[in-house]
């Protein structure tokens, strides 16, 4: 879970370091795909029992709205 929590801001720093827009736009969307991994690994450690399943659930909406945000920056 940690790979991919930090593989977000990582990736969307460096995609910001790209000189192209297309470039940025891969990177963002890597970051994305990094904080899908992150929900479904806050799902699975609720199911089993390393963190309530309140917090899991906290934990998931943040995750949705960083998914959001990235959205919005890398159209389809």
């Amino acid at each position: 879970m940690r790979r991919a929590v930090l593989s977000i801001p990582s990736n969307i720093v460096e995609g910001c370091g790209k000189s192209s827009r297309k470039a940025t736009i891969r990177f963002l969307r890597i970051a994305s795909g990094s904080a899908r991994e992150t929900e479904n690994h806050l799902m699975i450690a609720a199911d089993l029992g390393y963190i309530s399943t309140r917090t899991s659930e906290a934990l998931q909406g943040d995750t949705k709205s960083v998914q959001r945000i990235l959205a919005a920056c890398s159209p389809p």
